[in-house]
């Protein structure tokens, strides 16, 4: 049985004015699948996001269709997809800093307030399991966290929402070496899960070893698509972006 179609996009593309940010991006994603989408600063990875999020800025317009679990999500604002399952994480890492890392992270489980708290508990006790760290640290300001630290809570308040999507923006950007390894690894560990991760990345070496499957964007287009395996052995990635191995 193969696993559940969750992210599908056709013909996406999205226009500030007359410049084409995304032009007929397609992107598939299933269930328990971590896909990365690799390119250069201005490719368009960002605004991809916005347009599955439904969260363009305002001169942003998009065309063609973002399916969701098979149903395409027109116009519905980012609120309705949160609460359908999606999760992003962007790049800015930003955090409510005067509050606890306890706090920010049951902030994360607001859509799922319906449940109850003990269903929230559970899944808090779930994140601590994942980053041991922030359950040593739960009661400190989350403002006081070093960089690391802080994607990690990030990552937590995302998982927080039971995401059946989660979308990952340059979640390495500033990262010392070590500290993006342990990321990574918790990437990794998101496949046991049975989320569904889309990742964008700078760091396409990074990216493709964590990956099931890839996509490169150049100028807002997908031009090159395989397994991670397969997109890593390309001439044209391998010139473009992974460098040549010492």
């Amino acid at each position: 049985m193969s696993a559940e179609l969750i992210l599908q996009t056709r013909g996406l593309s999205v226009r500030y004015g007359q410049i084409r940010a995304l032009e007929s991006a397609h992107i598939t994603v299933r269930s328990g699948e971590i896909v990365s989408v690799i390119g250069a600063n201005g490719a368009g990875k960002s605004t991809l996001l916005g347009a599955i999020m439904g969260s363009l800025p305002p001169a942003g317009v998009a065309t063609g269709e973002v399916l969701y679990r098979g149903q395409t999500l027109g116009v519905t604002p980012p609120e309705h997809r949160i609460s359908e399952g999606l999760a992003l994480v962007p790049e800015k890492r930003e955090l409510f800093a005067s509050m606890t890392i306890e706090e920010n992270l049951m902030l994360g489980g607001y859509v799922r307030r319906h449940e109850g708290r003990s269903a929230l508990r559970q899944s808090m006790e779930e994140i601590y399991e994942i980053f041991p760290r922030l359950q040593e640290r739960r009661k400190q300001a989350a403002g006081t966290m070093s960089g690391g630290e802080r994607q990690m809570l990030v990552l937590g308040r995302a998982l927080m929402s039971k995401p059946r999507l989660l979308m990952l923006d340059e979640p390495s950007l500033g990262l010392a070496p070590l500290v993006m390894n342990e990321v990574f690894k918790v990437i990794a560990r998101l496949r046991d899960t049975g989320v569904a991760t889309l990742l964008i990345e700078q760091n396409s070496r990074a990216a493709l070893q964590v990956s099931d499957r890839a996509y490169v964007l150049e100028l807002g287009q997908t031009t090159v698509e395989g397994t991670a395996a397969e997109v890593a052995a390309n001439p044209r990635v391998i010139e473009a972006y992974l460098g040549h191995r010492h």
